[in-house]
């Protein structure tokens, strides 16, 4: 027979062993959680960084392929004016240099309002989407016709430049692949949505095996859904244009 001291020795110690357990075994389940936050973090990271490179890759491309044949333009106009005979040729080099000079400046202020537009801060994303609307079908590259539906949605910054950016990136794609054509832009939300769906009538592509794209374009639109942990959805062929519908989650906004 056990002694009264001895069973409350005993009582004593199931208990001491039960919170060490209930105690580990919460230790154990909070270092799974972190461990997996610090997974998704570290995901999360990796996407921005490879976005970023591929978008510096591909304004390197742009810098290249646009102002680089200007620069040597204009460096040829600058020797035929220091090799010119008369005054009269001149002066016509010297307008020629000076209107490539200019055209070379805005292209410039166009890169660098594709990098950072200052209206991203202080619009909402309607109204920075409109305000690229209507550059550009200004520009007369595309028209493109705009369905905003949005209401008074708050979005906050870094989803704005995302969706921004996925705008501007799919624009950018109709302008040098599908050739002078229509585009319908639709922004609308669903009580736990942001619904955005783009479609042009353009040439249209044969879709890679396995949405295995190159191009940096395409990838950057996928990294920035999948940042914002949204589904894309895309539908193309050749000779029937581009469809692109994309649904990003209210409760990222709340992040």
């Amino acid at each position: 027979m056990y002694t009264y001291e001895t069973k409350i020795y005993i009582i004593l110690l199931i208990a001491a062993i039960l919170l060490a357990f209930i105690l580990l075994l919460f230790i154990l389940t909070i270092n799974r959680h972190k461990k997996q936050w610090l997974g998704l973090f570290l995901e999360k990271m990796a996407i921005q960084v490879k976005a970023q490179e591929q978008e510096r890759k591909l304004l390197a491309a742009n810098l290249h392929d646009d102002l680089s044949p200007l620069l040597v333009f204009a460096n040829m106009q600058l020797d035929m004016l220091s090799r010119a005979e008369c005054l009269s040729d001149a002066q016509d080099n010297l307008q020629m240099a000076k209107a490539t000079l200019n055209k070379m400046i805005t292209r410039v202020r166009q890169k660098n309002m594709h990098l950072w537009n200052p209206l991203l801060d202080r619009n909402s994303l309607s109204d920075s989407v409109s305000a690229l609307v209507r550059e550009l079908n200004d520009q007369g590259c595309i028209q493109i016709a705009f369905a905003n539906a949005l209401d008074d949605i708050t979005v906050p910054a870094i989803a704005h430049v995302h969706l921004y950016r996925i705008i501007q990136e799919l624009s950018n794609n109709t302008i040098k692949h599908a050739g002078l054509t229509q585009v319908h832009l639709v922004l609308r939300k669903t009580e736990t949505h942001l619904l955005l769906s783009y479609r042009d009538d353009g040439k249209g592509f044969q879709l890679p095996a396995g949405n295995e794209f190159k191009g940096t374009g395409i990838l950057s639109i996928c990294n920035r859904v999948s940042i914002l942990k949204g589904e894309l959805f895309m539908e193309t062929e050749p000779g029937h244009g581009f469809f692109v519908r994309i649904k990003i989650p209210l409760s990222t906004f709340n992040l």
